[in-house]
């Protein structure tokens, strides 16, 4: 089935999603006469929904479930209070696939929430923002699939005593970023506690200092561009890694830009492997690939 939204802005007030895909169902939604205003300034969040078409409601707009499978192209979706999509159930059994292109989604908490097996694949000039929760959220105890390629993702948190996070990751599932872009006013850019991550090509830029947390009581120390948190020991911790072929990393002043938190009594080596990119600071030499060195060019 395909739904063509053609120029609408389809609106609700409700704590249920306005679109359900669910039993194996199939359903693309497209708008042919898409319409927004979208110049995003980091340090302001804001509402995308003036000059708009596509999909807003106050509590989730979109769930993916029972194997469900959607496919957005060129559609903006919107939860006011909420999450915008959620895919999968959090019971580790209902799953679902969410694929998209050229879309913008927004949410009161996260983008997109990310449950069980499911998978998820944002390609081609995606914009993804998150108010106040990681932008994508994965969910312990879950074995997702996740793919993003050519997208930018806004993070904050207006939360006291809680970071900003691009990407939370605490599942035994895989995540895989390609021309990816994160920015996280007042966080973290990518925080694992499980699972295994490729980052192939990727820009991400965390702003500020200081601790918090994310989603759990465990403080972190700093802003950090990537970070592996092994403290839970969520299923699948234990095989855990982190794997960085390039991409640019940026974070404040004296704040690292990786880092490992691991208890006593786990293996650590190995778990965070770089190979390539370009740090705006030093980065520990015992995340270093075998034959590989740090070398300072231009200043970084």
């Amino acid at each position: 089935m395909t739904i063509d939204i053609a120029g609408a802005h389809i609106s609700g007030a409700s704590n249920s999603a306005l679109f359900v895909i669910d039993n194996g169902a199939e359903v693309s939604i497209t708008d042919s006469n898409r319409k927004y205003s979208f110049d995003y300034d980091l340090n302001v969040f804001q509402s995308i929904t003036d000059n708009f078409s596509g999909i807003t409601n106050t509590g989730k707009a979109i769930e993916i479930k029972n194997d469900g499978k959607l496919i957005l192209d060129t559609v903006n979706v919107v939860s006011t209070t909420d999450t915008a999509i959620v895919v999968g159930e959090d019971n580790n059994v209902s799953s679902g696939t969410l694929e998209t292109v050229e879309v913008i989604i927004q949410g009161k908490e996260s983008a997109i929430q990310v449950y069980s097996n499911s998978k998820v694949d944002v390609k081609q000039e995606g914009f993804l923002i998150g108010e106040d929760n990681a932008v994508i959220a994965g969910k312990e105890g879950g074995t997702t699939d996740i793919k993003i390629e050519g997208a930018e993702i806004f993070a904050h948190s207006q939360t006291p005593n809680y970071l900003s996070c691009g990407i939370y990751h605490p599942e035994n599932g895989s995540l895989t970023l390609d021309g990816t872009r994160i920015i996280s006013s007042n966080g973290i850019g990518i925080l694992s506690r499980s699972g295994s991550i490729l980052i192939q090509d990727a820009e991400i830029t965390t702003e500020g200092t200081g601790s918090g947390k994310v989603a759990t009581v465990n403080n972190l120390d700093d802003h950090y561009a990537i970070c592996l948190d092994l403290r839970d020991k969520y299923p699948g911790y234990d095989n855990s890694i982190i794997e960085i072929y390039g991409g640019i990393f940026v974070t404040e002043s004296n704040v690292p830009i990786i880092s490992m938190i691991a208890p006593d009594g786990v293996e650590t080596n190995d778990r965070i492997v770089v190979t390539g990119g370009t740090y705006a600071s030093p980065i520990d030499e015992d995340f270093l690939g075998v034959g590989c060195t740090l070398i300072e060019e231009d200043g970084i």
